[in-house]
């Protein structure tokens, strides 16, 4: 292979860019000095120790995935980012949240300390709950508590993992969110497979699947291109 100086790499490099977007009609490769840098901005989780090691919190324009074995708090650092970002914007944050394993909790929310305004159906299952167990009933300024929130928190309730995603990619198009949360996208059921017996390994290539589909319309919205 023949050795090439550096003025001609950059023009081979120049040649492949301009020949690579003139094919696609749109631009996508360029210089890594033409790509879009939204990482100065960052999602805190007010945990200190891990803002910290996180160079000030979660990159805005990325897509982050909480790890770990059931019950290791995914879940809970997921409302912890959330309850922050609530607390830096005020009544302007801006919050999406697609809970797949269960439906919305609005007590387990403001449980959390992530600010929803609680239903009045869901405030008079508590009330019920509270006489049942011979326990004090909500107060009227616990109630108005509980109907008081902070900006806005808008629940995805998908009826498939399809539908869910796109709703997702729907809300991150939009560019309104500071955060938007699914828990967790590793239970979400694919529309084709529910209800039927199939072996793990059919499950997870139909999910995965999906989920690459998904990061395919995902990356154009965040790359810059």
């Amino acid at each position: 292979m023949k050795s090439l100086s550096p003025a001609e790499r950059k023009k081979a490099i120049s040649a492949l860019i301009a020949k690579q977007n003139k094919e696609a009609k749109h631009r996508v490769i360029g210089y890594a000095n033409e790509l879009a840098n939204q990482y100065m901005l960052r999602r805190p989780s007010g945990i200190a120790q891990l803002d910290i090691q996180t160079a000030g919190g979660l990159p805005a324009a990325t897509s982050n995935i909480l790890a770990g074995p059931d019950g290791s708090g995914k879940t809970n650092l997921m409302y912890d980012y959330m309850k922050m970002n609530q607390r830096i914007h005020g009544q302007n944050s801006a919050i999406g949240l697609a809970p797949v394993e269960h439906p919305f909790d609005h007590m387990y929310c403001r449980y959390k300390g992530l600010l929803v305004v609680v239903p009045d159906s869901r405030i008079e299952q508590e009330q019920e709950f509270r006489k049942s167990m011979g326990w004090p009933l909500l107060t009227k300024d616990e109630i108005k508590f509980l109907k008081t929130g902070i900006g806005e928190v808008v629940g995805v309730v998908g009826a498939n993992m399809e539908e869910m995603l796109n709703q997702v990619l729907d809300m991150v198009a939009t560019n309104i969110f500071q955060i938007i949360g699914i828990d967790s996208i590793t239970a979400a059921m694919p529309d084709d497979l529910a209800g039927k017996d199939l072996d793990d390994g059919q499950m997870k290539g139909r999910h995965a699947k999906i989920v690459a589909d998904f990061y395919r319309k995902y990356a154009p919205y965040t790359s810059g291109f």
